[in-house]
């Protein structure tokens, strides 16, 4: 039922794509810098931000706020995506992509796909505050 064409809804996810150490000149910097590929939009069942009653899907110890429901069984979206749930691919100034979730768990059954997924504020700079 959940794989209905009405019950779906268009979102982001954008796959990791590598963590340089280097400055747009080649310059070796220490400092890491995680990078996305381009955002794919795709669709699915997602869920209404939840509280703690629904944690059983995923385990009792895993922090997140929505489930996604995607009917492909192909879909390459895995733990170290990012998604954009909430409106369309942003970047800051310097080129990196905004995002509003993260995923935390990918479960994967004969016909479908759930993923976890928790909310973060704006991008890379809150995930390391959390």
């Amino acid at each position: 039922m959940r794989g209905l064409k009405r019950w779906k809804r268009n979102f982001y996810y954008a796959l990791f794509d590598n963590v340089t150490l280097t400055d747009g000149e080649g310059n070796y910097t220490g400092e890491p810098k995680t990078t996305y590929k381009e955002p794919v939009l795709t669709s699915g069942h997602i869920s209404t931000p939840m509280g703690q009653a629904m944690i059983e899907t995923f385990g009792t110890n895993l922090r997140y706020d929505r489930i996604i429901f995607v009917d492909d069984q192909e879909c390459p979206i895995d733990e170290n995506s990012v998604l954009i749930l909430d409106g369309e691919p942003q970047y800051d100034d310097d080129g990196n992509l905004l995002y509003d979730h993260v995923v935390k768990r990918v479960a994967k059954s004969f016909n479908n796909v759930l993923i976890a997924a928790e909310r973060v504020d704006s991008g890379p700079e809150e995930e390391d505050a959390g």
